[in-house]
């Protein structure tokens, strides 16, 4: 948001404005990937889906640190950003979680997920205050550059492939019309539980006010 309010000369309102219209475009296309990203991991595993967040993460976050006035270069990477490290690190950790964890384990895992997601949203501000005290907005994203950068290598060489090749499905199964359909998770309130339809409304009403 510094780096959007520096492009808009200070301007309160139309960096707001620009904000506001891309995380609309964030969740447009967070639908599509979400869906489509998570049925194609059934087909290929996790990891590709766990590193595609922090690898893109390396080169959005250059593009901005090398092009910082640029408005169009910015909110782009903006957009992309945010896409994809919702579907890795909220989507693909939550499939991770469920192939090597069911019932109360599953919980307690979430929980401490949840936990030490936390701990970072609360410990991270002070990070880039730091950075922001000594130099300009756009070191945030070298700094995440850098941040990807491990992440990639972890990923790669510490995580392990959590979805069995016994229990992937197969390519066709991933083509179909439906899994395309970015309402799909309208079956929720067709075919699911009561409890979860309730559950679901509730959450969607808390994201929107917070939003």
């Amino acid at each position: 948001p510094m780096l959007i309010k520096e492009i808009c000369k200070g301007s309160a309102s139309a960096s707001m404005q620009m904000l506001a219209n891309s995380q609309g475009l964030v969740g447009l296309l967070g639908l599509m990937l979400n869906q489509v990203g998570g049925k194609f991991s059934d087909v290929l595993g996790r990891k590709a889906g766990l590193i595609l967040g922090p690898l893109g993460n390396i080169f959005l976050g250059q593009f901005v640190y090398h092009n910082p006035g640029s408005r169009f270069v910015v909110l782009t990477c903006r957009v992309l950003r945010m896409v994809i490290t919702t579907f890795s690190n909220t989507v693909m950790v939550t499939a991770a979680l469920s192939d090597v964890c069911s019932g109360k384990d599953l919980a307690m895992a979430s929980s401490l997920m949840a936990a030490s997601t936390g701990l970072g949203l609360v410990l991270t501000p002070f990070v880039e205050a730091r950075i922001l005290q000594r130099s300009s907005p756009r070191f945030a994203y070298l700094a995440l550059s850098v941040l990807g950068a491990v992440q990639v290598v972890y990923n790669v060489f510490v995580m392990p492939e959590t979805l069995e090749i016994a229990k992937r499905i197969p390519m066709q199964a991933a083509l179909t019309l439906q899994n395309f359909n970015p309402f799909g998770f309208m079956r929720i309130f067709t075919h699911g539980s009561k409890g979860l339809c309730q559950m679901t409304t509730v959450a969607t009403l808390q994201m929107a006010i917070e939003g």
